[in-house]
């Protein structure tokens, strides 16, 4: 038998052999503890104290749905931070995510989001779906924002709130902020999904129109101590629950 060939069988059976006892290498894997099923654990990588954490979630229908953390230096409690969910303008143009309130200044961890159709290319985030100015699309988005928050639902890579961060958040403390006219979203996601989450503990609303017709700057505001008048309008005449009413036809 030629040489050649014995050598070559024989560096045959020695690779079997190693692959018998397990001994063959593959390319490093960090953490890659592996259960019964072969599933891989997951590897969290946690925002510090003080950082920022942009992410996604999927609604029902599989869209994005585009939420930014902002995590306080520390915590307001020694045993976490309160969670804030800061609803977001929808009447007026809001170009990224929406921040009105500083939560993470008093130790709690604050939450904004982009509604349906909206992008943050500052951060490269978008939500999907249509932009419907507070309807059935956006009071359902902020219905899974709320279920975030809450710990109810992961983000799309399968991460809770609850281990993003060194800062532990208070699912138990999780309250809704609103300014302004987004405490009719406010209000309306409670009254249409309130039991989707129980843990909601707190609404608080500063200068909240009751209904939608009485946000409207077109019949009139104030431009710091001067009132801007609507020569058109007249209450009790031009208003009522469902609609404003004007007369333009006389404007030039």
């Amino acid at each position: 038998m030629p040489v050649k060939f014995i050598l070559i069988l024989g560096l045959v059976f020695w690779g079997c052999d190693l692959l018998d006892k397990g001994e063959a290498q593959g390319p490093d894997v960090i953490d890659a503890g592996v259960d019964d099923a072969g599933a891989k654990e997951r590897v969290v990588t946690k925002t510090p104290a003080g950082g920022i954490r942009v992410l996604h979630i999927r609604n029902d229908a599989d869209e994005r749905i585009a939420i930014k953390i902002t995590y306080p230096e520390q915590a307001r409690y020694d045993d976490g931070a309160p969670v804030v969910v800061n609803v977001s303008t929808f009447f007026t143009n809001n170009f990224g995510f929406y921040k009105d309130l500083d939560a993470e200044k008093i130790g709690a961890i604050h939450i904004s989001y982009l509604w349906p159709g909206k992008a943050d290319d500052t951060v490269d985030a978008v939500s999907d779906g249509e932009n419907d100015y507070g309807g059935e699309n956006a009071i359902a988005a902020l219905r899974d924002v709320i279920r975030f928050a809450a710990g109810s639902i992961d983000d799309e890579n399968g991460v809770n709130i609850s281990e993003m961060s060194e800062i532990t958040p208070l699912l138990d403390n999780l309250g809704l902020w609103a300014f302004s006219h987004p405490g009719l979203a406010a209000v309306n996601v409670m009254a249409s999904h309130g039991d989707t989450f129980p843990s909601l503990k707190y609404f608080v609303g500063r200068e909240n129109p009751t209904v939608d017709t009485i946000a409207s700057v077109e019949v009139g505001y104030w431009e710091g101590d001067t009132p801007v008048v609507n020569p058109s309008y007249s209450y009790p005449e031009s208003y009522s629950p469902l609609a404003i009413t004007m007369d333009y036809s006389l404007a030039g």
